[in-house]
């Protein structure tokens, strides 16, 4: 790519070292390099020009880019450019293409027109990267004014140059154009190379008949393995097709499973999916305590509307005893215990086991309630005692956690390592969480940082605030088999783990309030 430098671009390496060309050179060069070491952005933009191209100085792309970064700091929006160019091309840093693109956007959002023209000029000399950044330029009005014409036309070029991001864009492009039968083709050329974004799309076309011949089998043999390769999208679309029976053979405790992989892995429509098959016992044991936490993440994730549709009074979840349960854990919450003990014998009535079981969880949560004013620790550890042995694992966790810290009954690391490890086999995230904790920390347990993070991991989306801590602190050091990543620790700790059962009552009719 040629660079755009206020000077310019002759190649002439000097002979001497940098320090004595410098030296030696005109008052002029003298004075933008003194600027330049004192911190002015547009000398450093320019002495990096000299160390990139060997000009006035022997030729350092490790210069040229620290000279461009400290440039780049103050929002310098050429240097921003060129220090991207580095990026690209791997001179004085590590070669990172994702990254490059990142500085070229910022830059030319800032205004940098020179940068425009230099990336046509290579896009259109044939530069690879080059054709398929201008065509998302085009294509997202970048820079340049959207053409989604241009966009289609540097992609098909990219395309031809065996580019597979070029194969899928111009795909998602044509299918959003209608053009199914056009997409398809495309995204079958990347999928055959082996792009799992278009395995999912080729697999999803194919399935519901769209741009080829309705082939729901051959579809989820694609979705399959694009769901095998950890793609959130696709296992929330292979768990539905298991439930429906459609190119595969039925079976909602399979779909199930890879609904939940999709949540997992933060996959918004998957968690609300997940929440309502547990709510209802689908594929799942019916779990109240966790479907609550993933209609919580999911109406968080912009999901509001449709769990306010599903609890009004013509909504699929109007005549679930699950608002009874919403109500109880609001009234917890209120600090309202008489109103939810009377909601949880409520549920206990039910004919239905695991309902009844919940609702002899709640009571025994009340009683365990440091805030309720007729606490009874042994009655109320009695009562989890009894839930616990009728499967419910919100209980099993609970006790887990009395046990390890000696409330209400005689502290016993064997059996809360026991019960914890129970429920969080039995999908309890918060058991998961604590459990990790425990492991993290060596607490009642030996330490092994190995189990807590896959602890951790397990629970997902739904990982506590101090097991976040901790998972982002492996991470950090790259401890318990993970390789060390700052960033992706940085990006565990900005998560939110703020309860959300407040977003969910706030959607309840007002008779359930």
């Amino acid at each position: 790519m040629a660079l755009l430098l206020a000077t310019a671009a002759i190649a002439a390496p000097a002979t001497i070292s940098a320090r004595q060309t410098i030296t030696e050179a005109t008052d002029s060069i003298k004075n933008i390099y003194k600027q330049a070491q004192a911190g002015n952005p547009d000398a450093q933009v320019t002495v990096g020009g000299w160390f990139y191209q060997g000009r006035h100085v022997d030729q350092d792309y490790d210069a040229a880019a620290q000279w461009w970064a400290k440039a780049a700091k103050t929002g310098n929006k050429k240097a921003v450019g060129f220090l991207g160019l580095c990026y690209q091309g791997g001179r004085g840093v590590e070669r990172d293409s994702i990254r490059a693109a990142g500085l070229y956007t910022r830059s030319l959002r800032e205004g940098n027109k020179e940068l425009m023209k230099s990336l046509i000029e290579s896009a259109d000399k044939g530069n690879l990267f080059s054709l398929v950044y201008v065509a998302r330029c085009y294509q997202q009005g970048i820079g340049v004014k959207k053409d989604l014409h241009k966009a289609a036309a540097y992609y098909e070029k990219a395309s031809k140059k065996g580019s597979v991001d070029a194969d899928r864009e111009l795909a998602l492009l044509l299918l959003n154009n209608k053009q199914d039968s056009e997409a398809a083709t495309y995204f079958k050329k990347a999928a055959d190379k082996g792009d799992i974004p278009s395995t999912f799309y080729y697999g999803k076309l194919l399935a519901e008949g769209k741009g080829v011949s309705k082939d729901p089998t051959q579809g989820m043999i694609y979705m399959q393995k694009a769901a095998d390769a950890d793609f959130a999208n696709a296992q929330l679309y292979l768990g539905r097709a298991y439930y429906d029976a459609n190119g595969v053979r039925k079976s909602p405790e399979t779909g199930y499973s890879w609904m939940l992989k999709a949540a997992r892995n933060g996959n918004s429509n998957a968690m609300y999916q997940v929440a309502m098959k547990e709510v209802e016992g689908d594929g799942t044991p019916l779990d109240y305590e966790q479907a609550t936490l993933w209609f919580g993440k999911a109406v968080a994730e912009h999901h509001g509307k449709a769990f306010a549709k599903a609890v009004n009074p013509d909504g699929d979840l109007a005549a679930s005893p699950y608002l009874t349960f919403l109500q109880a854990k609001e009234a917890i919450a209120s600090d309202k215990f008489d109103v939810a003990l009377k909601k949880a014998k409520d549920l206990q009535k039910s004919k239905t086991a695991a309902i009844a079981a919940t609702g002899t969880t709640l009571e025994g949560i009340i009683l365990c309630n440091k805030d309720y004013a007729k606490r009874d620790l042994k009655k109320g550890a009695k009562l989890l005692e009894k839930a616990s042995s009728q499967g419910n694992v919100t209980a099993k966790y609970i006790l887990g956690a009395m046990y390890e810290t000696g409330l209400g009954v005689t502290k016993d690391s064997g059996k809360a390592t026991d019960l914890l490890t129970q429920a969080a086999k039995g999908g309890n995230a918060h058991a998961q969480s604590y459990l990790g904790d425990m492991l993290y920390e060596g607490r009642g347990v030996k330490q092994d940082y190995a189990k807590a993070v896959k602890c951790y991991l397990t629970a997902g989306p739904l990982i506590t605030e101090s097991a976040a801590k901790h998972l982002a602190a492996c991470y950090e050091d790259g401890l318990g088999g993970l390789k060390a990543d700052k960033a992706k620790a940085q990006e565990i700790l900005k998560e939110d783990h703020t309860p959300t059962l407040p977003l969910l009552v706030k959607l309840l009719p007002a008779q359930g309030k």
